[in-house]
């Protein structure tokens, strides 16, 4: 590799601490085998240039306050120890900070989805960094274990998908979902958002955009999802248990319907031209919904109109 092309990688950011000496120390192990000065650190090398030029690298991207780790080194190979000992803890409160860290990590608490996988997968970097072998399939786990409840037919379509767990194919996969909100919601191939049934087997609800319900007129749901639907249905076996009397007619209870839907429970029809009766609404359901079994005669009595004209529920 040229000068020029190595002139143009990005700086390495120094070394603060315990909080980035993990990256830090990738970075700079590559960095230092790009220049080829690995073998001074390694203890190998005999090229006397190369090692003095290793160990300027390494404390040159040292924060100035970590120096005293440094000040003292020899050789490229002592600065490196210096700086592990000093900031590479295996410890068991280390590996407890990061193991809390991995599966307390919610996503509600993160900004952003990349925020929350990067929070993840940064702590089980760091694990594998301090010598312990972080087991992929449970990486994975980790991720989805994290995700809010809405998230759950994502995680029984990926189930049942056969798709192999690992940390790498979940991040993979929560990255889309965010970059495509939409797509994830309406998609039918099984991803996030998008499972008819549930784990236990029972129907999900589905918006379907631009639907009309040819029951209420709104827009969003299907008839058969309507729940203004489903409470006339149940208001209608209401009526059938009323409306006893054979003088009731089909007219009539339709047009109850219709003055139903428009908030009134007790317009009465208009028979052979007569005034339209009207009775009290309160008064009227308070009757019905004491006692619900009182036949069309009974409630004609009761409100004094004609039972023709009587409109309840």
């Amino acid at each position: 590799m040229t000068d020029a092309n190595v002139g143009a990688l990005p700086p390495i950011a120094k070394l603060k601490g315990r909080e980035n000496y993990t990256t830090w120390k990738i970075a700079m192990e590559n960095s230092l085998q790009l220049d080829g000065l690995w073998k001074a650190v390694l203890g190998t090398e005999i090229n006397e240039d190369k090692k003095i030029k290793a160990k300027a690298k390494i404390v040159l991207s040292v924060d100035e306050k970590n120096y005293v780790h440094v000040a003292k080194a020899q050789t490229a190979q002592d600065a490196w120890a210096n700086l592990q000992a000093a900031f590479e803890d295996k410890g068991l409160t280390r590996e407890v900070g990061l193991l809390r860290k991995m599966t307390t990590t919610r996503l509600q608490n993160c900004d952003s989805m990349a925020q929350y996988v990067n929070e993840i997968m940064s702590a089980a970097h760091q694990f594998t960094g301090i010598g312990f072998e972080v087991n992929q399939e449970w990486l994975g786990t980790v991720l989805l274990a994290g995700l809010p409840d809405t998230y759950h037919p994502m995680v029984i379509a990926l189930e049942n998908s056969g798709m192999e767990i690992t940390g790498d194919s979940i991040r993979t996969k929560l990255l889309q979902e965010s970059n495509f909100p939409e797509r994830s919601k309406s998609n039918d191939d099984g991803s996030a958002y998008h499972v008819g049934r549930s784990s236990k087997g029972t129907k999900t609800k589905t918006r379907h955009k631009g639907t009309k319900c040819y029951s209420c007129g709104k827009i969003g749901h299907y008839a058969s999802d309507c729940d203004e639907n489903r409470k006339m249905s149940e208001t209608a076996r209401n009526i059938n248990a009323v409306f006893g009397e054979s003088s009731t007619t089909k007219a009539t209870v339709g047009n109850w319907f219709k003055n139903f839907r428009d908030g009134d429970f007790s317009l009465a029809n208009e028979p052979r031209g007569r005034p339209k009766t009207k009775v009290d609404n309160d008064h009227l359901r308070a009757v019905v919904e004491s006692d619900p079994s009182q036949s069309t005669r009974e409630l004609a009595s009761i409100f004094n109109v004609s039972i023709p004209t009587i409109l309840f529920i």
